[in-house]
């Protein structure tokens, strides 16, 4: 049934590849998905359901926004070079082709992760560099900034350089124990 959290977990145990902790070292196991079945899974985890005034789903420039649109070949030859090897990782080091991995750029990566807020938050629409053509609700038209810059994205993964014991200890509520306490448990 669809929803059915138990469903969800007993495939996911029953699963030989969840189970295997080989295949988490093998860089032959698993793939990249192109950025367009990316969006398009994401609407259809979400339930998405077409406007009936608008009989068909628009996109608005999702090859700056996530580098690939659906019957938008760069190419005669399809969206990506089979012969594509990334940079880095294991797939490198077997030398492993990996065709998707062309569009894992830090902009495009950036214009996926603010469209998909857009699209949980307003829906598809143009909402903070939203994937639609459409306007989305009042909220969002007062701004139109990106959601995250690169430098923001770069500080949510990474962190920050340096910690502030100070200030941590400032903003810090621990309930049960005390800064002299040796350890905190």
């Amino acid at each position: 049934d669809y929803g059915d959290l138990s469903a969800t977990i007993a495939s996911v145990v029953i699963d030989r590849e969840a189970r295997t902790p080989v295949l988490g070292t093998d860089p032959s196991a698993g793939s990249i998905r192109e950025p367009i079945l990316k969006v398009t899974s994401l609407m259809r985890a979400l339930g998405y359901t077409q406007n009936e005034r608008v009989p068909t789903v628009r996109f608005n420039d999702m090859n700056t926004k996530i580098g690939q649109m659906a019957h938008s070949f760069e190419t005669v030859f399809s969206f990506f070079l089979p012969e594509q090897i990334p940079n880095c990782g294991p797939s490198t080091a077997a030398s492993l082709s990996s065709p998707e991995s062309i569009k894992l750029e830090m902009p495009l990566i950036i214009g996926m992760l603010n469209g998909f807020f857009s699209l949980v938050k307003y829906g598809l629409s143009d909402c903070r560099i939203g994937f639609g053509v459409y306007p989305g609700s009042v909220v969002c038209a007062i701004s139109k900034e990106l959601i995250f810059t690169a430098k923001e994205l770069e500080l949510l993964i990474s962190g920050m350089p340096d910690i502030d014991i100070d200030d941590l200890k400032k903003n810090t509520d621990c309930q049960g124990w005390k800064a002299t306490d040796k350890e905190i448990s």
